[in-house]
C-alpha cells in the first residue's frame, strides 16, 4: 500500500550520531517526505544540526521537536529562528515545550517552576519579537528588537499532553506536536485544544496543524523490528523521570505500564510482556512493511496532518536507512 499525504521522519533528543541524523534527513527529502523534526536533550544542539541539514537539502522543512522553553531566553529561540528562517528560506517550524523537571533542573540548573506559564510567556515573546516588537521586560530598562530587517515567517508549534498546555496550543500555535497519544485518542486531545481558541488571536491561522511523533521501525524482519521498539519502548518508560509512566496510565494504559515496570529491572531491558502488548500495538508502527502501512493509515484517519515516523535512538544504521525507504511517500 502506498500514500501520498504529507508525511515526515523525526529523531529522538537520545540520538547521538549526528552525522546519521543528517544522512538520513537527506535520504528522506529524496524519498519525498515533507519535513524532519529533531529532538533536544543534553546532546547536541538542536538549532546548530538544523542549519546543517537546511545546508544540504532544498525542499524538506524542518522543525526543532522540540526547543524547551527554560533552556533558552525568548531573544535566544528569536536570534536562532530568525537565522534558520533566513537560511533555509522558510523551511523552519519552531517547536516548543515545557520540558521535565528532570531536564531543567538536572542539565540546566534552572527551577522547574510554573511551566504552563513559562511556556506561554516563552511563545508569546518569541513571536513578538520575530514580528518586530518588543517584549515587556521585568527591569526599568528600554526594551529592544530584534536586529533583523524582513524575518521570513516562522511558524511555532508546541509540544502538548496536559490539559492546560493543550488549551495554550488553541490559544497560541499554528501546530500541535503530541508524543505517545495513540490515534484512537487525537480526537479527544483535539477537542481539549479546542478548548482554547476562545482566546486566539485572529491575526492566526484558524488551522491547526497536527504532527504526532510515531516511535517507527519497519523491516522485512518483523522479530528484529520488534525487539528495536521494545527497547525504544522501555528507555521511555523508565528511564526518562516521571513523566511518560504516570501520561499512559492516566489514557488508560495502566495495567500495560505496571507489566513493562515489573519484567524490566533496568529502562535498556527491552521487556515487552505480552500484557503490554496493546501499549506496543496502539503507539507505534513496529513490524513488515504491509503492517506500517496499515497502522499508519489509522494515524491519517484519527486527524493526523503529518505523521512524523520517529526512528529509535541507537538503532543499527541499515534499519534506520530501510525504514526510510521502506515507507517513503508513494512508494
Amino acid at each position: 500500500m502506498s500514500q501520498t499525504r504529507s508525511l515526515g521522519i523525526g529523531f529522538s533528543p537520545l540520538e547521538r550520531r549526528r552525522e546519521l541524523i543528517v544522512e538520513l534527513a537527506v535520504l528522506a527529502e529524496r524519498c519525498g517526505y515533507d519535513r524532519v523534526s529533531l529532538g533536544e536533550g543534553w546532546t547536541w544542539e538542536v538549532h546548530l544540526v538544523l542549519a546543517e541539514i537546511a545546508a544540504k537539502t532544498r525542499r524538506l522543512k524542518f522543525v526543532s521537536a522540540v526547543v524547551s522553553a527554560y533552556s533558552r531566553t525568548p531573544g535566544s529561540i528569536a536570534m536562532s529562528a530568525a537565522t534558520l528562517a533566513a537560511q533555509s528560506g522558510g523551511r523552519y517550524i519552531l517547536g516548543l515545550g515545557a520540558s521535565s523537571q528532570a531536564l531543567t533542573e538536572g542539565f540546566h540548573d534552572v527551577a522547574y517552576t510554573q511551566p504552563v506559564s513559562q511556556l506561554r510567556r516563552t511563545v508569546q515573546d518569541t513571536r513578538a519579537l520575530l514580528a518586530g516588537g518588543r517584549i515587556e521586560t521585568t527591569r526599568d530598562v528600554r526594551p529592544l528588537r530584534l536586529g533583523v530587517d524582513d524575518v521570513t515567517p516562522v511558524p511555532i508549534y508546541i509540544a502538548a499532553l496536559s490539559p492546560r498546555t493543550l488549551r495554550l496550543v488553541g490559544e497560541l500555535a499554528e501546530g500541535w506536536l503530541p508524543f505517545l497519544v495513540p490515534p484512537a485518542q487525537l480526537p479527544a486531545f483535539v477537542e481539549e485544544i479546542d478548548r482554547g481558541r476562545s482566546g486566539r488571536s485572529p491575526e492566526l491561522d484558524p488551522a491547526i496543524r497536527v504532527l504526532p511523533a510515531v516511535p517507527t521501525v519497519v523491516s522485512a524482519d518483523a522479530a528484529r523490528a520488534r525487539e528495536v521498539m521494545s527497547a525504544m519502548l522501555t528507555t521511555y518508560l523508565l528511564g526518562m523521570g516521571e513523566f511518560y509512566g504516570p501520561f499512559l496510565e492516566g489514557i488508560g494504559f495502566s495495567d500495560e505500564v505496571a507489566a513493562i515496570r515489573t519484567a524490566n529491572e533496568r529502562p535498556g531491558d527491552g521487556i515487552i510482556p505480552e500484557a503490554s502488548e496493546r501499549l506496543l500495538r496502539e503507539q507505534t508502527i513496529v513490524g513488515t512493511p504491509d503492517e506500517a502501512w496499515a497502522r499508519l493509515a489509522e494515524w491519517y484517519e484519527a486527524g493526523a496532518d503529518t505523521p512524523l515516523l520517529t526512528l529509535p535512538p541507537g538503532a543499527p544504521a541499515e534499519l534506520l536507512r530501510e525504514t526510510v525507504e521502506v515507507m517513503a511517500p508513494g512508494s
